[in-house]
């Protein structure tokens, strides 16, 4: 009897021992399953925190690239009001250029035509001078000498209108550019004018006298070398007028290509 006790309660002992190795086996199982979710866990966290950081570093690139965009519209209003101020200058000028072209183009022609007429001139001096007496020459001189004085005066008031023309410029630097354009289109006609008139007079006044082959050379070459000067202002106006449309025609472009 007592040895089926002791059987007995190692047979509960035993079983005891089995169902706390299958408990122990068990809690092994389930604490490798809880390794493997947290090792999961940290893996999906490790990517996650990458994700993240390319995230950040995405939005970063983005606001960069915002600022940037911004920079370069605010660029190109700038570059398109600067463009708009310009175009309208340029259209301004270049609505007074042909008005300064043709002027020089008239005061070219009647550098030409006065050459012309010295050259007829002097053929008639020439003339007239060897058929020319003393009395003629008394005549002559009196009269040069009256019309001398008109020159004179006629010279001092040329010189005062230049003087006013002047004075005008310079108080045109203080007045609008409106303003400004057409005092210095209305007076320069007037003064060119003049001083035309005054050329004429005094190459009148030379040819009355006898003149000699040099000095006819002389006022040639002279009228020459003035009608090749304003000839060359002329090609100069000119050429500064096509430069300054194509100027016009390249900022055109480069606005258009900026906006596009």
């Amino acid at each position: 009897e007592a040895r089926e006790k002791l059987r007995r309660s190692i047979f509960r002992q035993v079983n005891t021992c089995n169902a706390l190795l299958h408990q122990v086996r068990q809690r092994i199982r389930a604490r490798d399953a809880l390794r493997q979710q947290l090792q999961q866990l940290l893996d999906v966290a490790r990517v996650a925190g990458k994700r993240h950081q390319q995230q950040v570093q995405r939005i970063r690139q983005l606001e960069n690239s915002v600022e940037k965009t911004r920079l370069k519209i605010h660029a190109g209003q700038k570059v398109t009001a600067l463009y708009l101020a310009l175009r309208d200058a340029l259209k301004t000028e270049l609505r007074s250029l042909p008005t300064h072209v043709e002027m020089l183009h008239t005061v070219a022609g009647a550098y030409d035509r006065e050459a012309q007429h010295r050259e007829l001139m002097a053929a008639d001096a020439s003339a007239m001078a060897s058929a020319m007496d003393e009395k003629d020459v008394a005549r002559l001189k009196a009269r040069m000498l009256a019309e001398e004085k008109e020159l004179r005066r006629r010279c001092l008031a040329a010189q005062k209108a230049k003087g006013d023309w002047l004075w005008h410029k310079k108080a045109e630097r203080r007045q609008p550019r409106a303003v400004k354009a057409w005092m210095l289109w209305a007076t320069l006609p007037a003064l060119t004018d003049t001083l035309r008139q005054l050329e004429l007079k005094r190459a009148g006044l030379k040819f009355r006298q006898p003149p000699g082959a040099s000095s006819c050379r002389k006022l040639e070459a002279e009228l020459r070398v003035r009608l090749q000067h304003e000839e060359a202002r002329l090609e100069q106006a000119r050429g500064s007028y096509l430069r300054q449309h194509e100027l016009l025609s390249l900022l055109e472009m480069a606005i258009d290509n900026l906006v596009a």
